[in-house]
């Protein structure tokens, strides 16, 4: 409601959008902000009760995420990869139909991004839509079936990854400078 729209449609699970929708919707975008005085469970349980979710929630995806043994430990203290692993238990309260999440992989050492690649791999099968939005074209070729690449405010592709070629880097630069770096 920030923007009118001057072009196009947006559905959501093949209903035109509604804000209500949004109850189906788990989002981690541009580092959420965090209660750094409260608890790694505190923080989340904030958000199973404004959900309407029971707080076993909140431990549920604490395990989920590889943070049950910080769930006592204050936000604020967290390290940059703790701070994206909460982000993520917080996108995932509730098992959302639809997961958007911004850079996932930020901060996390080899070992969490491999879980959090297998992971999102996995919700995805379970008949879920996944949507990450990064620019490690790296990680989007281990995480991802299907891209779309924006530049200038337009989209340039969109279509499954192995449409893009062999080299994604160099499919990335020619759709968005129009030629190799």
């Amino acid at each position: 409601g920030l923007i009118e729209p001057d072009a196009g449609e947006v559905t959501l699970m093949g209903q035109p959008f509604d804000s209500s929708a949004l109850r189906h919707v788990g989002a981690s975008i541009n580092d959420p902000a965090f209660y750094s005085h409260l608890s790694a469970r505190n923080n989340l349980r904030v958000h199973t009760t404004l959900l309407g979710l029971p707080d076993s929630e909140a431990d549920r995806v604490l395990e989920l995420v590889g943070l049950q043994t910080a769930g006592k430990k204050k936000a604020g203290s967290f390290s940059t990869g703790m701070k994206g692993r909460l982000a993520l238990a917080q996108a995932l309260l509730g098992e959302p139909e639809v997961l958007i999440l911004d850079e996932p992989q930020n901060g996390l050492d080899p070992e969490g991004i491999a879980h959090l690649r297998d992971y999102l791999r996995e919700y995805a099968r379970a008949g879920r839509t996944v949507l990450v939005s990064s620019h490690q074209l790296g990680e989007v070729l281990h995480m991802a079936d299907d891209a779309t690449v924006i530049a200038g405010g337009g989209v340039r592709f969109a279509g499954e990854l192995a449409e893009l070629g062999p080299n994604l880097e160099e499919s990335f630069f020619r759709l968005t400078s129009g030629g190799d770096r």
